[in-house]
Order: C-alpha cells, then sequence, then structure tokens
C-alpha cells in the first residue's frame, strides 16, 4: 500500500528522446517492441542483454510518459511502486543508478 501523493508538476516535460531517435530510426515504443518480441535468450537460457526484463522497464517509461503527457499525477505512487521493483538481467535498476554516478 503506498500513500497518496499530492503534485504541484504543471511545468513537467519529458526529455526530448529526439537526438536518440534520429541516431537509431527507433522510438521508444520502437525499443519496447523489440526487446518485447526480439529474440534474446542465449542458448543456456540466460538473457544478458533485452528480453522480458528490459521489456517491463521500457513498458514502465512508456507509461511515466502517458501519465506525464495526460498530467494524471494519481497515478505517479503506483508507477514508483512498480519501478523499485523493475529488475534488468543483473540485478535491480535502481541500484544502476547509483553505479552510472560512481563512474561519472
Amino acid at each position: 500500500m503506498h500513500a497518496y501523493v499530492s503534485c504541484q508538476c504543471a511545468n513537467v516535460v519529458w526529455p526530448d528522446l529526439g537526438p536518440y531517435e534520429e541516431r537509431t530510426g527507433l522510438s521508444l515504443a520502437d525499443v519496447h517492441r523489440a526487446f518485447a518480441e526480439g529474440h534474446w535468450q542465449r542458448p543456456n537460457g540466460k538473457y544478458y542483454f533485452g528480453g522480458p526484463k528490459w521489456a517491463k522497464i521500457t513498458e514502465k517509461a512508456l507509461e511515466l510518459r502517458q501519465i506525464v503527457d495526460a498530467a494524471d499525477w494519481t497515478k505517479v505512487p503506483a508507477l514508483l511502486d512498480a519501478v523499485r521493483t523493475l529488475e534488468h538481467n543483473s540485478g535491480l535498476v535502481i541500484k544502476k543508478f547509483h553505479e552510472t554516478e560512481v563512474h561519472r
């Protein structure tokens, strides 16, 4: 169960993904589809990159975009609960933020 969060976020802007989309030719929805539908599983049965866990991560990013675009702040607590449990192929996504800061 999560607490209700009140948010005054009228000036929230989704990050500009244009440079990434131009460079790769892929939208965030395309990346999600690639992770969800691509053949990422290795012969040993493991996923080192891509696959269902990465599809879930991109799914939640798309949900965040919908929430921000609709300014539907009541959905933020549930999304945050889900983000805290997201895993990539070698651990919790949220722990990667610390690793990326350490390597800056």
